[in-house]
């Protein structure tokens, strides 16, 4: 069976195509739990989103992330100090 979804989020289009024996309602589900919750974590795009409330607090408190959100802005320290690098996580 082959299945098509597009999601609108985190300020981009995400397409998947799947071709399986498998339930693709059910894989579709489970992609979208999975999207949702990232989106809710590292969305610059959503004012609720753990990494805009991070961004609305820097400079004026002490703000507590998750272990994933300070993975991912480690990681992107880490690629925008990389030379050559034109990512710009700042």
């Amino acid at each position: 069976m082959q299945a098509s979804k597009q999601w609108r989020m985190m300020g981009t289009f995400i397409d998947l195509w799947i071709d399986s024996d498998l339930d693709c309602e059910k894989i579709f589900i489970n992609i979208t739990d999975e999207l949702l919750a990232l989106n809710q974590c590292f969305s610059a795009n959503q004012e609720t989103s753990e990494l805009m409330q991070l961004n609305h607090l820097a400079g004026v408190c002490p703000v507590a992330v998750s272990p994933a959100l300070f993975s991912l802005i480690s990681i992107g320290k880490q690629h925008s100090l990389a030379q050559p690098s034109h990512l710009n996580i700042a």
